[in-house]
């Protein structure tokens, strides 16, 4: 068990990067991959191919007859290629990663895994949720779409890695991926959406958007605030309490034109503004939105 946890090789646990070929870790070989990447961490330029212990590269031919007689020439394509790479950032092992500074662990390992599998092969992996639904990460979502069928998301708890002292969000996603019919078929089907819908995509989206961008109201709505304003004096009129603040009359004064008609919200202004010396001992509830002091409702202390 000690030769085994150390990586002699023999129950097919290898002290090495995850990343780089190693023994009979080599792209499609694999019918499943059950994996839970790290999260948290990138990988840099400055992690290189044989650049260390963890990525080296065996050279030696007693080494490359084993694997040989072993694995095959899947295995002999696979170790030219790392022997080819040596010295290279490890990033530029995978589409996703080349010509890229960094990229997060998990992002690269979804790629890696994938590249394991042999075509029509299966894999179900932890993600943080964020890959699944943050905007700035369709591109990954889009390409792996392109890679392999979703089969399932399952959402954890967010108690799973509680243990581990870890409070990300996660899913399992299993995917299975494509054979070269699938894939082909894919792209045949991406190329058409595109020639048919491309051209009209843009007007229709802009139409949708001035429809329904009338009926979107935001936190910024000076109508809105007006509402707000006058349902808060309404609260403290229903509530016996009183508005107590100097900003009675900038509130008042702000929207004199929709107090006219409405008898009772004028008179409160006035009132409280023919109070305010009376109202010294009282607590002013002022709230700051967006550089204005907007009145809101006050209860004598």
């Amino acid at each position: 068990m000690n030769m085994i946890m150390h990586g002699d090789g023999h129950g097919g646990i290898h002290h090495h990067d995850g990343l780089v070929d190693i023994n009979g870790i080599f792209p499609t070989r694999f019918d499943v991959v059950m994996t839970n990447p790290p999260f948290g961490s990138n990988v840099g330029a400055d992690q290189k191919v044989d650049g260390g212990e963890e990525t080296r590269i065996h050279k030696d031919d007693a080494y490359r007859t084993a694997c040989l007689e072993r694995y095959g020439d899947a295995w002999e394509q696979s170790h030219r290629r790392m022997l080819d790479a040596a010295g290279t950032n490890i990033l530029d092992l995978f589409e996703i990663g080349k010509g890229k500074a960094n990229r997060a662990t998990e992002i690269i390992f979804v790629e890696r895994c994938l590249s394991l599998l042999k075509p029509g092969g299966r894999m179900g992996i932890v993600l943080p949720d964020g890959n699944l639904n943050n905007p700035s990460l369709s591109w990954l979502r889009r390409w792996c779409e392109g890679k392999a069928r979703v089969l399932a998301v399952v959402s954890l708890p967010e108690e799973t890695f509680r243990s581990a002292d870890a409070t990300v969000k996660a899913s399992l996603v299993f995917f299975r991926r494509f054979t070269a019919a699938d894939e082909a078929a894919w792209e045949a089907a991406w190329a058409e959406a595109h020639q048919r819908h491309d051209d009209t995509f843009n007007a229709r989206r802009d139409a949708l958007c001035s429809e329904f961008g009338r009926r979107i109201v935001t936190g910024e709505s000076v109508r809105i605030e007006k509402i707000v304003d006058e349902l808060t004096m309404r609260w403290c009129r229903a509530h016996g309490a009183r508005l107590a603040c100097g900003n009675t009359t900038r509130l008042s004064a702000r929207y004199r034109s929709d107090l006219v008609g409405q008898p009772a919200l004028e008179r409160d202004c006035k009132r409280q503004e023919a109070r305010r010396p009376a109202q010294a001992g009282l607590r002013g509830c002022l709230r700051r939105r967006r550089g204005r002091e907007t009145a809101r409702g006050c209860i004598a202390p």
